[in-house]
């Protein structure tokens, strides 16, 4: 094997372990533990006995792998849960359940999830855990429109801002101020 195939090989491993180190649900199981009826994540720990539901919400393209992840840590407790994730990103969870929708132009099923995620933060209590999962997508996805804004506004704004070809950052300045 010559050096260019060696480096060549060499920048791929790096590449691959790169990859794999952001992985969703790796990211999930390196900063997520649990020992018996205690959560341990970054130097904190939530007494899960004195916790009477855990919910899980998400939004983002990778919400669904976050979600698989925690109810491998998790599964027993979680009470309820709901993800949004952008279309072609679902993977198979038991009790999150996963819903997808547009991106990058909201659409109503991005609209109809938005409310309910609402929904399951509100009815959260004191003695209750949420769990938010928020990976890259989540602001196209999770679309609560201003109460005088209509979602065809909404849509019609995100496509001039594509066409426009806006930076991310100009687009969640929008997005912010319309939702």
């Amino acid at each position: 094997m010559d050096q260019e195939t060696r480096l060549r090989a060499h920048l791929w491993r790096i590449a691959q372990s790169a990859l794999q180190a952001v992985e969703p649900q790796e990211c999930i199981r390196r900063t997520l533990r649990r020992e018996g009826e205690r959560l341990l994540t970054e130097g904190q720990a939530v007494d899960l006995s004195r916790i009477q539901r855990i919910i899980v919400v998400g939004l983002g393209k990778a919400s669904a792998r976050m979600a698989a992840a925690l109810e491998a840590i998790l599964s027993d407790r979680i009470t309820t849960g709901l993800v949004v994730i952008a279309d072609g990103y679902n993977v198979p969870t038991t009790i999150v359940e996963v819903v997808e929708a547009g991106h990058p132009i909201p659409d109503e099923r991005g609209l109809a999830a938005a409310k309910r995620i609402t929904a399951l933060i509100d009815g959260a209590g004191e003695e209750d855990l949420v769990t938010v999962l928020i990976s890259g997508g989540g602001s196209a996805l999770f679309t609560l429109p201003s109460a005088r804004i209509r979602l065809t506004d909404l849509m019609r704004t995100n496509q001039q801002l594509l066409r426009s070809s806006a930076k991310i950052q100009e687009f969640n300045t929008v997005r912010k101020h319309l939702s």
